[in-house]
């Protein structure tokens, strides 16, 4: 009877002492956005014995189950999708910004209401000489505007280009770990702390990925996932533990494909 009891106590002190650390845990974790907070789970410990045809029931305490994530697959996918979104209209707002700055700043504006105005003046007598040269200064002023708002813009379709390729480098470097944890996850246990945290690893890699492009994400049961670049037609960026390439190609006329 003593035996039974200190055996008791003893699986409830471990299974105490494994909550504690799996709390402290989520606590130094708490600000993290990358780490989903773990739950053990617990069973009784039941031991049966048996003297000839009578068998009988013993409770031997508690004993720890398996770790649990936090986690749902709904809120995971709306983050994914906004992140894409938000991702996308930075983008686009950053190039348009950008293209509207090198063309205010090259003075392409003022030279057309300048040159405009130096029109306006020579119809009134178009075969005044002093009238004309104000014309001709003006209108060498605005191509000279035209050509510095061509050269700004070139420049700045150059630094979107260079962005362009080192995110493609990036989507590459996300599928090629996400395919590493693929094959990491087929041979971790159920329930283990190195799977929570392959896990997380496995969600952060897709939040990085819908951060670059538009994906489909497919959960298999053993908790790998399979990754789909959006498009037409659509590209299996991520399947199992194999990892496709993206590259990107720059058309003559300057756009990106």
């Amino acid at each position: 009877m003593t035996s039974a009891i200190f055996t008791i106590g003893r699986s409830g002190l471990s299974v105490a002492r494994a909550s504690i650390e799996l709390t402290a845990q989520n606590i130094a974790n708490a600000a993290n956005a990358d780490y989903s907070r773990r739950t053990l789970s617990q069973g009784e410990l039941v031991m049966t014995g048996s003297i000839g045809i009578n068998a009988a029931d013993s409770l031997g305490g508690v004993r720890p189950g398996v770790i649990e994530r936090a986690e749902s697959a709904l809120v995971q996918r709306q983050a994914r999708d906004a992140s894409s979104a938000l991702a996308a209209a930075e983008a686009e707002f950053s190039a348009m910004r950008d293209a509207e700055s090198a063309i205010e700043n090259s003075g392409v504006f003022t030279g057309l209401v300048d040159f405009e105005a130096a029109l306006t003046r020579l119809e009134a007598n178009p075969l005044e000489p002093a009238l004309r040269v104000p014309v001709l200064e003006s209108a060498r002023q605005l191509a000279g505007n035209f050509a510095t708002a061509s050269a700004t813009l070139a420049n700045t379709r150059s630094l979107v280009q260079g962005e362009a390729s080192a995110e493609v480098l990036t989507v590459n470097e996300l599928a090629a770990e996400l395919a590493e944890i693929n094959r990491d996850l087929v041979g971790t246990r159920e329930g283990t702390a190195g799977r929570a945290a392959l896990l997380d690893a496995r969600d952060k890699a897709l939040r990085g990925l819908a951060e670059q492009f538009a994906i489909t994400p497919t959960i298999n049961a053993n908790g790998t996932v399979d990754v789909t670049l959006n498009g037409t037609p659509p590209l299996a960026l991520v399947t199992g533990g194999v990892a496709d390439s993206v590259g990107i190609s720059v058309a003559a006329d300057g756009t990106l494909a």
